[in-house]
């Protein structure tokens, strides 16, 4: 009978205790939208249908809706999340985050984001950008899907997910951005920083290495193609090539910079046979963001460890240059980097020893490993099929891999037994002299 109230004391206690917690994390997230609901309301009418938190740590806002004073249409975002690591995170987000010890995990979740295109839409919200959007058929256009309501689209629909995983004991920190619009393109980013530890002693943290996947729709490339040829009465080879014919300034208006020959023909091939993008970063330790304005563009590519790739193919040209000049990279970035000073502060820099880089690529990977790589980008063959399914691993459990597909209609998510499996590849980081992977 004892052991039967302590155990009915416990269970009521631990229900109360949930309860509480919840309670408090509603109220805590509530008021915070009600404070932000006030702040935006001069420009914009903030509304939410609902507010969720798990013990798991996380807490998620449902059914937003952002309308601008004036406008005929508004955003809608069906769910925002914000995970942490169990209770703690719930408890830490009621007293505060510690400036000095940030939580060891954070993922930031907006799903469903539904951004109307047309009906002066754009003009209400972005008055001044909208006057300077590249035409659709311009090379500008074509890459930044501007105007694509002239195809049909009625809307941008997007789903994008924000993670970062820090160390503290060695003060590295790992950054993830996925970013995916529906019929459109999808892209992932992955960026490494060291020596976050020291950063109270004036230290500036260390990018080691960064990656940038890019993946089009074909479907809407095709589209666009096809649609722009028969504007311009041309079949679609002639109006790629059209694109490509234009002068310097051309260029520099719809790209912002020049590209050499390398860079026009992996943009041409990207347009031919819309695929895959992969920019690679490894910088080099003589590379200081306090010199960043008086690197000329060739020295930035150099020290920044540049590697690029369209379908799996390297670009070995990546030479551009700037409509103000080579000698003008402050121009634009200038404001992100104070000038420096010292020895080197009269536009030389020290020349770097070429050394290999590290570069990242698809890498088999053994399956007792793939908890490591969470998160990552991965490509799953199957015994069953000769095709493989590329996707971002979620998870492993209960002898199946959980594998999300962000396709440009929308995401899916598949589980695949691990004896179905014959092969997996993760886009991993190589020393290019050794063949051994960096991470």
């Amino acid at each position: 009978m004892k052991l039967k109230r302590v155990l009915s004391i416990t269970l009521v206690v631990g229900l109360v205790a949930y309860a509480v917690l919840k309670g408090a994390v509603y109220y805590q997230v509530k008021t915070g939208l009600g404070r932000l609901t006030a702040m935006v309301a001069p420009f914009a009418t903030l509304k939410y249908e609902g507010i969720e938190s798990a013990l798991q740590g996380s807490v998620a806002v449902t059914g937003i809706s952002v309308m601008p004073a004036d406008a005929p249409v508004g955003i809608r975002i069906e769910r925002i999340e914000l995970q942490g690591e169990g209770a703690r995170f719930l408890l830490d987000l009621l007293k505060g985050f510690d400036a000095e010890r940030p939580p060891r995990r954070l993922q930031l979740s907006v799903s469903r984001m539904a951004m109307p295109l047309g009906g002066g839409y754009l003009q209400q919200w972005f008055p001044a950008s909208s006057a300077t959007e590249p035409d659709l058929c311009t090379l500008g256009g074509l890459l930044g899907q501007t105007q694509i309501e002239r195809l049909g689209f009625r809307q941008r629909l997007a789903d994008t997910r924000l993670r970062y995983d820090f160390d503290r004991r060695s003060g590295e920190m790992t950054l993830l951005m996925d970013y995916t619009l529906d019929g459109l393109a999808a892209l992932s980013v992955e960026m490494s920083l060291n020596k976050l530890s020291s950063m109270d002693a004036g230290a500036m943290p260390v990018l080691e290495r960064f990656s940038l996947h890019y993946r089009i729709d074909p479907d809407y490339m095709r589209r666009t193609v096809d649609y722009c040829a028969g504007e311009a009465g041309l079949d679609s080879a002639a109006f790629i090539d059209r694109l490509f014919t234009g002068g310097s300034t051309y260029y520099a208006n719809n790209l912002g910079f020049i590209p050499g020959e390398g860079l026009r023909s992996a943009l041409r091939r990207l347009i031919s046979r819309p695929g895959d993008l992969l920019i690679t970063s490894v910088p080099d330790s003589q590379f200081s963001p306090a010199l960043l304005q008086q690197y000329k563009p060739q020295e930035l590519v150099r020290l920044l460890g540049l590697s690029l790739s369209v379908n799996d193919q390297p670009v070995t040209d990546l030479s551009f240059s700037l409509p103000q000049g080579n000698e003008q990279l402050a121009d634009l970035f200038g404001t992100l980097a104070p000038a420096a000073s010292g020895e080197n502060g009269g536009g030389e820099t020290v020349p770097a020893p070429a050394s290999p880089k590290p570069r990242a690529r698809f890498m088999a990977t053994p399956v007792a490993r793939l908890s490591r790589y969470i998160g990552g980008d991965v490509r799953v063959y199957g015994s069953e099929r000769a095709d493989p399914q590329q996707g971002i691993l979620m998870s492993l459990r209960d002898r199946q891999l959980e594998l999300e597909q962000r396709l440009y209609g929308g995401k899916m998510t598949l589980y695949i037994p691990l004896e179905k499996i014959s092969r997996v590849e993760v886009l991993r980081w190589e020393q290019p002299e050794t063949g051994e992977a960096v991470r």
